[in-house]
C-alpha cells in the first residue's frame, strides 16, 4: 500500500512491459521512501499462467533492464533481481549461455540467499 501523493511523485512506469513492480520499488528507494514489509501473508499470487509475461524466458531483457538501473539499485537489490529472475529465466529456457552469465553475475552482486533459491527454482518445471 503506497500514500496516493507518493505514487503522483514516484508514479507507476506504463512504458515497461515488464518488471513494473521492480522498477517502482527501486524508484521509491532511491528518493528515500522507506519501504516496510509484513511478517502476515495478505495476498496468494499464482504465476504460471498461460498469458503470463512472467513465463516468457527472455533473460537478456531482463538483464538489460537490470543493468540500466542498477546505478540506481543498490547492489544488493541489482543481486537479487539477477539471481531470481535472469538466472530462473535463463535455467527455465535450459540456456546455458545465460545461465553461465547469470551465475557470474550472481556471484558478483552477492544477493541474498533467498533470491538465489527462487532463481534456482527454475530448474524445476
Amino acid at each position: 500500500m503506497i500514500p496516493r501523493a507518493t505514487l503522483l511523485r514516484v508514479p507507476w512506469n506504463e512504458s515497461l512491459a515488464r518488471h513494473q513492480d521492480w522498477d517502482l520499488l527501486i524508484r521509491l528507494d532511491a528518493v528515500g521512501v522507506p519501504i516496510h514489509t509484513v511478517p502476515e501473508v495478505l495476498v496468494s499470487v499464482f504465476q504460471g499462467s498461460q498469458g503470463s509475461i512472467s513465463r516468457a524466458g527472455d533473460w537478456e531483457q531482463s538483464l538489460a533492464w537490470a543493468d540500466a538501473v542498477g546505478a540506481t539499485a543498490s547492489r544488493r537489490a541489482h543481486g537479487d533481481f539477477v539471481a531470481s529472475i535472469v538466472l530462473r529465466s535463463a535455467l527455465r529456457a535450459r540456456d546455458f549461455r545465460g545461465v553461465g552469465h547469470a551465475m557470474r553475475r550472481t556471484v558478483e552482486l552477492r544477493p541474498h540467499t533467498a533470491a538465489v533459491a527462487v532463481g534456482l527454482g527454475g530448474l524445476v518445471g
